[in-house]
């Protein structure tokens, strides 16, 4: 599956600096067409999810110690809590490592794990063999990936678990040179306060980009210009002037609206990903309905997969077998798929009990 993949094995297209009260970000050094690689790096930093807390501090540091001082330095410079009571509570967690580390050394190593807590990614989840035996899930930093900014209407996909131990980035949609290039640490078909508030819990900020505050988008502009420019013609009624916050109506329409143009136009990478966005949004939306209205959530679990289906015949046409992109698109499909088939089975069986 990863065999024409390079971690490492070529020029970054961008540039890393400062990116205003987000701290730094990753802007492009030049026009990155969708559905090129942006970016595909191994794992710098790795910890497992023991149930101990000092397994799992342990982990981390044994893999920390191994890396050659120039990656430490970087894994160091990467952005972590500094309040000085947080830090303090952290050092407990340091009890039971001095085999590996020396008082001097603690500062240092609380650091570490802070930047963990502030940039992992889940690399490899938890598995249990048939026997009962549970093998722990991984959780992984990558350096420059770590500099990539949050937004809820990102312009790249990433997976940190199709390849293990590697992060694999794409972009969505065209990225010009000088735009900061964007992924979701969320899920991000969640409503805006769903959104804000795990971003406030997990990562300590409030989101400000374009969807959260109900801006206009250069892309959207692009498509409906694009498609103008085909159909000149076209009922003006129709075309979107500007995209406004109104709930979950407001976004149902944005993102239809989107995929509705780039079928029209027919611009294969894009229309791959506008496939996935929808899917993902009636997948959100099933799992929000899903305690409440059985229902209702096996038609937006169908409508899902309708979308993945179409985004699988769009990815057979542009990637060859084997793509990590179309092949984690393959699986999440089969998944919704399954979830399907259980909740109909559920529905079934509760509407035999109360017949």
């Amino acid at each position: 599956m990863a065999e024409n993949l390079q971690a490492d094995g070529y020029p970054d297209p961008f540039v890393v600096r400062d990116s205003g009260f987000k701290g730094m970000g990753c802007f492009a050094s030049r026009d990155i067409k969708a559905g090129e690689r942006v970016l595909v790096e191994r794992c710098a930093l790795w910890e497992v999810d023991h149930s101990d807390v000092y397994d799992r501090t342990n982990s981390l540091l044994e893999s920390y110690l191994q890396l050659s001082e120039t990656d430490k330095a970087k894994i160091r410079d990467l952005h972590s809590e500094t309040n000085p009571v947080v830090r303090f509570r952290n050092q407990a967690a340091f009890e039971h490592s001095g085999h590996l580390i020396t008082a001097a050394q603690l500062d240092e190593c609380v650091t570490v794990r802070l930047v963990h807590a502030a940039n992992c990614f889940e690399i490899e989840s938890s598995k249990t063999a048939p026997d009962g035996t549970r093998t722990p899930s991984r959780t992984g930093v990558f350096i420059k990936a770590s500099r990539f900014n949050h937004s809820c209407d990102p312009n790249c996909w990433y997976t940190t678990t199709s390849w293990t131990g590697h992060f694999i980035c794409t972009p969505m949609r065209p990225i010009k040179e000088g735009e900061e290039i964007t992924i979701s640490y969320i899920p991000n078909q969640a409503t805006r306060e769903k959104r804000q508030a795990q971003l406030l819990r997990c990562w300590g900020f409030i989101c400000q980009c374009n969807r959260c505050e109900g801006w206009d988008t250069d892309y959207d502009v692009h498509l409906e210009e694009a498609y103008k420019a085909l159909n000149p013609n076209a009922d003006e009624e129709r075309i979107l002037p500007r995209f406004i916050q109104g709930g979950r109506e407001a976004e149902e329409h944005r993102i239809l609206r989107r995929l509705e143009l780039l079928q029209a136009l027919l611009w294969p990478p894009e229309l791959y990903f506008g496939y996935l966005d929808a899917a993902e949004f009636f997948v959100q939306l099933k799992n929000e309905n899903k305690r409440t209205d059985l229902e209702q959530s096996i038609v937006y679990s169908e409508r899902a997969e309708g979308y993945l289906d179409n985004a699988v015949r769009v990815g057979e046409e542009i990637w060859e077998p084997g793509e990590i992109i179309w092949q984690d698109c393959m699986d999440y499909a089969e998944k919704v798929k399954a979830g399907t088939i259980e909740m109909k089975a559920t529905l079934d069986a509760f509407n035999a009990s109360q017949s």
